[in-house]
């Protein structure tokens, strides 16, 4: 057995060797056709028939189903209509982005078409996606990267039997669709938290029982500390994760035991010698990214942070769940920026943390939103988590059910 020539995972009843091909011998690839210059005509445009562009298949999935553009019938006849199930490839801008139709449409001669069938399309889409980093690297760099017709025909794939890859194809593109339905989920999700914000810090929407207007205090009047990470140099260790910004993201502390650095217990202890990071505490990201929150939750697992990310902890005035959701208001993140220094890299400094302007309702509604909010936060979480998972299985799958 060649092993070079098997993939370590496949479906019950395959054992035959995959055979190499080119990726024209799997089908015929076209580039699409946009005669008429300029290309930017009025007349060419504002028809009934679809004409996708490069920025459509970027932003697809495995199946294009929306568009932003229409030819005219003298558009068409500049063009050539492609049919329902091609799938197209961009050779300029985005580089080897590709999608399979949902209808009939055309496109420029920036994408090229690639119609099958001797070959399964799904297989043929997922194996480009897979190896696309090595397909951008056969582009031509210039004032602008370019794929062109030639080196994609003679793309090298392995190839297993046509029923072998329809299978394969079916189980990727299962999960695709899963995939895509967590998104539309996800990102539904984040559009009510974004209208729940909204709607709460204009106070447009107040909880039962409560209608006194909201105060606004100075973020220093409502705080305990305020102070940013270590700005210190420490050596490498295998003791505790010195985190920054880049850790926050997503209303969470993210660690990644396999790249974010490690520093030793005596430099840990050093950092925590004025103060200890206490569950609840507020982080903010000061340096670059600017305004990621994440309230901090022990853990077990030993962390300090840099001084790209600030530490918050507020008085008996102020609960910290509500704290945070402030900090994710649209009127505090425009604060952040407006405060931000911009040299080389944005960033707020603690005194102008200790000047921004906290709306201040009392501590009961301050609970209400707070709750509300965190558990908003929690299901968004969850489900960004479920998302995750399914896109490392696809991973997964994909680097051992291909060559």
């Amino acid at each position: 057995m060649n092993d070079k020539k098997q993939p370590k995972i496949r479906f019950k009843g395959f054992a035959d060797d995959w055979e190499q091909r080119k990726l024209s011998d799997l089908g015929s690839l076209q580039r699409g056709k946009s005669k008429h210059r300029p290309r930017n005509d009025p007349k060419l445009f504002q028809g009934s028939t679809p004409f996708i562009q490069t920025g459509d298949v970027a932003s697809a999935t495995l199946f294009l189903s929306k568009y932003h553009q229409t030819l005219s019938e003298f558009g068409v006849k500049q063009s050539k209509i492609w049919p329902a199930g091609t799938l197209v490839i961009t050779i300029a801008a985005n580089i080897a982005d590709s999608t399979i139709t949902t209808f009939d449409t055309a496109f420029p001669d920036s994408i090229i078409g690639f119609t099958t069938s001797s070959s399964d399309v799904i297989f043929v889409k997922e194996q480009l996606d897979f190896f696309s980093r090595k397909i951008k690297n056969t582009a031509d760099t210039g004032t602008q990267a370019n794929l062109n017709l030639q080196k994609l025909n003679e793309l090298p794939f392995e190839i297993p039997s046509k029923l072998e890859q329809k299978k394969v194809g079916t189980l990727l593109s299962l999960i695709e669709h899963i995939i895509a339905a967590n998104q539309h989920k996800l990102d539904e999700l984040k559009q009510l938290k974004k209208l729940l914000m909204q709607k709460i810090f204009s106070q447009e929407w107040r909880f039962k029982g409560f209608t006194d207007p909201w105060e606004q205090r100075k973020l220093k009047e409502l705080t305990t500390l305020i102070k940013d990470g270590t700005h210190g140099t420490h050596e490498d260790g295998n003791d505790a994760f010195l985190l920054s910004a880049k850790n926050i993201k997503n209303g969470q502390v993210w660690i990644d035991p396999s790249s974010d650095r490690k520093i030793s217990n005596n430099d840990y202890q050093s950092i925590l010698k004025n103060y200890k990071m206490q569950k609840g505490d507020l982080l903010v990201s000061i340096v670059g990214t600017i305004g990621q929150t994440a309230l901090f939750q022990e853990s077990g697992v030993k962390v300090a942070f840099q001084r790209s990310v600030a530490i918050i902890r507020g008085n008996e005035k102020v609960k910290q769940d509500f704290l945070k959701a402030t900090f994710d208001s649209s009127n505090v993140q425009k604060q952040l920026k407006r405060f931000s220094t911009m040299s080389a890299q944005a960033g707020v400094y603690l005194g102008d943390l200790n000047k921004l302007n906290i709306p201040y309702p009392s501590v009961n509604e301050q609970e209400k939103i707070g709750e509300i909010v965190n558990n908003t936060n929690m299901l968004i979480a969850a489900n960004q988590q479920k998302l995750t998972q399914l896109k490392q299985l696809k991973k997964y799958l994909m680097q051992n059910m291909f060559v």
